[in-house]
């Protein structure tokens, strides 16, 4: 009876307190690890996918996206401005537009899926757009 009591008490610290104390800093290490490297992953896909050239579903209208933070959007004209990711789901761009003075930025809420970008504007408008892949 004295040695089951025993083996109780012995277990009753769990499976973390019976690891040598190397191995418990050890697994500590990976889990952070492990979630650091979701957290990046989630956290920077949009600012990296949003890269590119897209394309409306009716072909009038085309956006870029450059990795130096500057886009164009074409329809019948060309209007570039500079963007920048206010969180990860929002971006606001600044139009370059030459004679107008005090033009406030664009904001977007910005979703990402696939090959599927949704920009959603402040005023309501949604805009939907398919990533064009060099070469079709």
């Amino acid at each position: 009876m004295r040695d089951s009591q025993n083996l109780r008490a012995h277990n009753s610290g769990g499976f973390i307190r019976r690891l040598p104390e190397g191995r418990i800093q050890l697994i500590l290490v990976l889990l952070l690890g492990f979630v650091l490297s979701c957290l990046h992953s989630c956290g920077e896909a949009p600012r990296e996918e949003i890269i590119g050239t897209w394309r409306d579903a009716q072909g009038f209208q085309t956006v870029e996206f450059y990795e130096d933070n500057t886009t164009a959007w074409m329809d019948q004209d060309t209007i570039t401005g500079q963007y920048r990711f206010t969180a990860d789901d929002s971006l606001s761009i600044r139009w370059d537009v030459s004679g107008v003075s005090g033009m406030r930025p664009s904001v977007f809420d910005l979703t990402l899926r696939a090959e599927t970008l949704v920009l959603r504007a402040t005023n309501g408008a949604v805009l939907r757009f398919q990533r064009v892949i060099p070469g079709e």
